[in-house]
């Protein structure tokens, strides 16, 4: 199937669509796009900026850490905020920091703002499915759809509480994830009770989502995290706390705050289902072996931070943290096969394990500087350090980092890696953004080196990465051009049973445009190639999407799109609109086409329905490539329903 064949059919069946419109959909999803379109299954961001949108920071209350749990936002920037509000003796409009922001941040991140307090209550009911309409028998003997419930519910600024409770496709109990928090903030202090997210420094020993991530807006990762706790209805299982989190501040110099946490950890079994030889994180609860693992680990967690505050310029933390586990995890040669020991040399074993940690942050001018140094059980270290510039248009930082084989840290994360317990890791990232009037570019490189081998590799690998990415805003359109490359080391076996190490390359290109025709609607056309050297593998994709608001109260979004690679390894990704909330980065490979159609309708002032039917047809796909289809089947179709009561 060729995809010149098709191109310009969709923009004539699109023009057609479209004729008569006049009006600018001023809705979008670009915020989430940013980071989605490089994470490859990390629901963590899409669910922290809906959380920031359900829960907007109040300007006028907001302390310099409350703003900087904004993504996107720099140290600089939040100065400049509350030396604003401190002259004005207050914000009156959102709008007034639009000057700080520039027009285009201001545009991506103004839903996470509010500059009204809490006076009247505030709550919200949220329900979701996820349904496959394939005709087949359901493989597990729970309910074959997702099922996911959200409450909660804002007595005013300073006291709030939430309920969650979700099931995957398979599972039998509606419950079989629940969770929930009350948090209270005073003047000097904050309490939360239930689940929450801990965040320190680099994110050695307790990590910040958007700090660990590249995203095509290179200096993303250069914003300062919060240190400390926010209460979270993620519904990401295994990776969040539950249990007391409390936070003094004195005299605006010194906040100290303890936490506690008991979680039940699903754990992994040896071949036998007998011995725990470490943690499941995946969350599924399906067959027996899943159910019969389901909570098995009694993870207990102590800690405490100090951090102290010297003006606006300088602030140093210290960090002490205590897990232990019962049963204990044994992981060890008599527990496991010979080979996956040795693969797996330093996997976390043992019942108790302390972790240390010293971090800054500190500003000189336009010049920012923070890191981490952190030490484990082991006593094995890692540290990262970070430096940041802003001279407008100008924006560019630099990032470090080093972990040890051994250090251990379940809730650390290291750059680019979402994967649990962090080591033998170390590279650097660098990133700049250059803005000016209607163009922007973005550039970063990113390189890593893994200090013992991982999976099936035979030896450690390494690899570097770096992206090009230019964009110009017409009155009416904008257009992007990316230029992705990534290098790294790829074993082939050989027939002696030895393995040869290759050097690998991909080459993405990319192409899209925007038009606003009209007041209500928005096209989008997106052109994706990549080349795989040294074997010559290709792929291509290419999607038209329309977005359209029908009425005031009613808006349309419709994809299709078209897709060829020569190999599963030469697949492209492609981020869709989605539920709010929902993560939908699908991995395109083969042969085939897809389309959805997404409706959101606000019926009344309380009530919100949105509704995704998706098709997906995998036309060819060569024995290879059709193994990786996480169906098995060439046809896919799925429908997704959200409803949410406001009240």
């Amino acid at each position: 199937m060729s995809l010149s064949r098709y191109a310009g059919s969709i923009v004539c069946l699109f023009l057609l669509i479209c004729f008569g419109l006049n009006r600018l959909v001023a809705q979008t999803d670009r915020l989430t796009e940013l980071w989605a379109e490089f994470a490859r299954d990390d629901p963590e961001f899409v669910e922290r900026i809906q959380e920031l949108s359900e829960h907007p920071v109040n300007l006028n209350t907001a302390d310099k850490n409350e703003l900087l749990s904004v993504p996107l936002l720099t140290v600089l920037q939040a100065d400049s905020i509350l030396a604003l509000r401190k002259r004005l003796g207050g914000f009156r409009s959102k709008r007034q920091i639009r000057s700080i922001l520039g027009a285009e941040y201001y545009e991506l991140t103004k839903a996470f703002f509010t500059t009204r307090s809490r006076l009247v209550k505030n709550g919200a009911f949220i329900h979701k499915n996820y349904f496959s309409l394939a005709d087949e028998s359901a493989p597990y003997p729970g309910p074959n759809y997702y099922d996911y419930n959200k409450l909660y519910y804002e007595i005013n600024d300073r006291l709030r509480f939430g309920l969650i409770s979700q099931k995957d496709p398979g599972e039998s109990s509606f419950f079989d994830y629940f969770t929930g928090y009350v948090r209270y903030r005073g003047s000097f202090f904050k309490l939360i009770a239930g689940s929450y997210k801990l965040e320190f420094g680099e994110g050695l020993t307790y990590s910040d989502p958007f700090g660990q991530q590249k995203s095509s807006m290179a200096v993303v990762p250069f914003a300062s995290a919060i240190n400390g706790a926010r209460p979270t209805l993620s519904s990401a299982e295994n990776v969040n706390q539950f249990g007391v989190f409390g936070e003094l501040q004195s005299f605006s110099l010194f906040r100290w705050q303890v936490f506690y946490a008991g979680n039940r950890r699903d754990a992994l079994m040896d071949d036998k289902g007998q011995i725990i030889i470490g943690m499941d994180y995946d969350g599924y609860h399906r067959t027996p072996r899943e159910i019969a693992s389901a909570g098995q680990i009694n993870e207990q967690i102590w800690g405490s931070a100090l951090t102290m505050e010297i003006g606006n310029r300088l602030s140093i933390g210290a960090l002490a943290s205590r897990t232990h586990y019962s049963p204990s995890i044994q992981f060890n040669k008599k527990t496991v096969r010979l080979n996956e020991w040795r693969r797996k040399y330093y996997n976390y074993h043992g019942e108790q394990l302390n972790n240390f940690s010293f971090f800054y942050t500190a500003q000189w001018e336009r010049l920012f500087f923070s890191g981490e140094y952190a030490i484990s059980g082991s006593r094995r270290p890692a540290y990262a350090q970070t430096v940041f510039l802003q001279i407008d248009p100008l924006k560019i930082g630099f990032k470090f980092w080093h972990l040890d084989k051994n250090y251990q840290a379940p809730y650390g994360r290291v750059f680019d890696d979402r994967n649990p317990f962090p080591r033998a890791d170390e590279g650097f990232y660098l990133g700049l953004t250059y803005s000016k009037k209607r163009f922007r570019f973005n550039f970063y490189r990113l390189f890593k080196k893994e200090l013992w081998r991982s999976y099936f590799y035979p030896l450690p690998r390494q690899g570097a990465e770096w992206l090009a990415q230019a964009d110009y805003r017409f009155e009416r359109a904008d257009v992007m051009l990316r230029y992705r490359n990534k290098q790294g080391e790829r074993f082939i076996s050989k027939a002696t049973g030895n393995s040869a190490r290759i050097q690998q390359r991909q080459d993405i290109y990319y192409a899209q445009a925007r038009f606003k025709p009209a007041s209500v609607l928005r096209l989008t056309t997106r052109f994706t190639h990549t080349v795989l050297h040294p074997f010559t593998e290709k792929g291509a994709a290419l999607f038209q999407d329309l977005e359209w608001r029908v009425l005031p109260a009613l808006q349309f979004n419709f994809r299709i799109s078209f897709y060829r690679t020569d190999s599963y390894d030469s697949r492209i990704y492609e981020y869709e609109t989605d539920l709010p909330g929902s993560f939908a980065n699908y991995a395109l490979y083969g042969e085939g086409y897809k389309w959805y159609v997404r409706l959101r309708w606000n019926l009344m002032r309380f009530f919100r329905l949105w509704c995704k039917f998706r098709y997906a047809y995998l036309q060819d796909a060569l024995p290879a490539v059709f193994k990786y289809h996480p169906t098995g089947r060439r046809l896919d179709r799925g429908l997704r329903i959200q409803i949410q009561f406001n009240f």
